[in-house]
């Protein structure tokens, strides 16, 4: 037999089990958890999207302050060509379009029918007396322009059929990349002897 303070508690656990809540307090709780629901998706729908448009903020403002290098350097269209005795050097402008320094690494040129064949390369323009070593990279200010040229042994008695491309390689501290710094479609408006007027 238990002791009736036993069944006394246990009976006074199961009236407050038992006992109906109080008019209108079930709705009131519904009610409630609703709301809370509620708020917390609204609030992280809300989070969602600001955290969006601050990425977005961000991202468009990396890309459009920070162009690729390969954007920064282009060809300007100025071309320069001397005749050597037999070689024949040719030479293109570039220019630092962008708003930071950039580095000119290094250049090529290339002679897609070898009609000819490089025997030098130097920074500066055709006929320039004291030219920068081609194996020493440049420094390009914004805004600053300067010029590569290539010196040629001709094959044969006049050079006008052949094309020249250059290229030249450009970088900064974060990337690199090869930019088409121009050149000649063919050399038949290049002046070289034995060859008659170049075309007009």
């Amino acid at each position: 037999m238990e002791p009736p303070e036993t069944s006394i508690s246990v009976r006074g656990e199961m009236d407050m089990m038992e006992a109906p809540p109080p008019p209108g307090a079930r709705r009131r709780l519904a009610g409630l958890a609703d709301l809370l629901l509620l708020a917390a998706a609204l609030g992280a729908g809300a989070g969602y999207q600001l955290g969006d448009r601050r990425d977005a903020g961000r991202s468009t403002g990396e890309t459009a302050t920070v162009a690729p290098v390969s954007a920064a350097v282009n060809a300007t269209g100025r071309r320069c060509s001397q005749q050597l005795g037999l070689r024949l050097q040719l030479g293109v402008e570039v220019v630092n379009r962008s708003g930071r320094p950039v580095r000119l690494q290094e250049f090529a040129a290339t002679l897609p029918l070898g009609g000819m064949r490089v025997v030098g390369t130097s920074w500066g323009a055709c006929g320039e007396l004291s030219p920068a070593s081609a194996g020493i990279p440049q420094s390009l200010p914004p805004g600053a322009a300067a010029w590569m040229s290539a010196v040629f042994d001709v094959y044969g008695p006049c050079p006008a059929p052949d094309p020249v491309s250059f290229t030249v390689l450009v970088a900064d501290d974060n990337d690199a990349a090869a930019v088409d710094a121009g050149g000649f479609a063919d050399l038949g408006d290049v002046p070289y002897s034995g060859c008659g007027s170049p075309a007009s």
